[in-house]
């Protein structure tokens, strides 16, 4: 019995002293973008079930923010399209704005229609953008409403992130500099 004892305590402590605990050391930015990215995915995972059970005619999602989801989605080409011809810009503040006229450099006049447009979609994108903002704060355990500015910077840095070169945003000081 005292053998026994003595074999499982050895086998025990050769399988501790050889096995390697790997600690991932993150920063409080990165465990947030982690929370937020994966609410996100989970609101485009609905979004797809949405848009299959659609086909059906059964709609069994009642989420705000995955029907914001869908309607920016809709609109994605035409903000793309006055993004690049430097009638929208991406703000700081995670939002999408019109760029003033003394502000855009080297861009064609536009119509008084191109910019009533350009407010338009503006204010649509901006509403569906806080309705998704909102919704994954509710989605995630770790978020509360004390956290949406940081959502808020984390988005603006990756739609900044992801414009395309002559594209327009704000600088920190809230300048419009193009990318």
């Amino acid at each position: 019995m005292q053998m026994l004892r003595s074999f499982l305590l050895l086998s025990a402590l050769t399988t501790l002293m050889g096995c390697a605990f790997n600690f991932e050391v993150t920063t409080q930015k990165t465990a947030l973008e982690n929370q937020i990215m994966g609410a996100y995915r989970e609101l485009e995972d609905d979004l797809i079930l949405l848009s299959t059970e659609r086909g059906t005619g059964a709609v069994k999602s009642d989420s705000p923010a995955v029907y914001a989801r869908k309607n920016q989605q809709f609109n994605l080409d035409d903000l793309a399209e006055l993004k690049s011809q430097c009638l929208l810009g991406e703000t700081q503040s995670g939002e999408v704005a019109v760029i003033r006229a003394q502000d855009r450099q080297g861009c064609k006049p536009f119509s008084a229609s191109d910019v009533a447009l350009a407010v338009k979609l503006a204010a649509e994108e901006n509403k569906d953008r806080s309705t998704v903002w909102h919704g994954l704060v509710e989605r995630s355990p770790y978020l509360t409403l004390k956290d949406l500015p940081k959502v808020r910077g984390m988005y603006a840095e990756m739609t900044i992130a992801s414009l395309t070169k002559g594209q327009y945003f704000q600088d920190a000081k809230s300048r419009w500099v193009r990318k």
